[in-house]
């Protein structure tokens, strides 16, 4: 029975023991080095597009700001502006309304070269590195309003 346990204990170490080579062998075997670089973007926006302080509401007023898109290389994008909070519902035109009542003041949001921001957006592909869009906010209105401040609130929205 003795001889049997030392026996079996013999086998065991034998089998749990890796293989080694031989003082004349050699052993290759591979691994896999693996990287998932994932799609990813970063919108920056400014706080804040401000036509300033003026004493008369004069049609081709214009102020600027810039919206940063960085994504990663070759990923597609479209970035969006929508009509704002107060736009007129039946032809989308863009208004500033005044904070203490219901006057509107009619401004468009232009892209840098003065063509009308489209609806579907503007699409691109990422490079890695920041992409500047500029907006150009144009007023449009005639008309004289009533002094106060004037206000909208529009969402930009990245799609990849």
């Amino acid at each position: 029975m003795r001889k049997f346990a030392i026996c079996a204990a013999a086998l065991a170490a034998t089998v749990a023991t890796p293989a080694m080579a031989g003082p004349n062998g050699t052993i290759t075997q591979t691994m896999d080095v693996l990287l998932n670089v994932q799609t990813s973007c970063t919108l920056t926006t400014p706080p804040a597009m401000n036509f300033g302080s003026v004493n008369t509401v004069t049609a081709g007023t214009t102020t600027t700001a810039t919206t940063s898109v960085q994504c990663t290389p070759n990923t597609p994008y479209t970035l969006r502006v929508d009509n704002g909070q107060h736009a007129d519902l039946t032809s989308g035109q863009r208004r500033l309304q005044a904070t203490a009542g219901t006057v509107t003041v009619d401004y468009d949001l232009l892209q840098a070269d003065t063509t009308a921001w489209p609806v579907a957006g503007v699409g691109g592909t990422g490079s890695g590195t920041a992409q500047n869009y500029s907006m150009v906010g144009k007023l449009v209105q005639t008309t004289e309003v009533a002094a106060g401040n004037y206000a909208d609130v529009l969402t930009i929205t990245l799609d990849y």
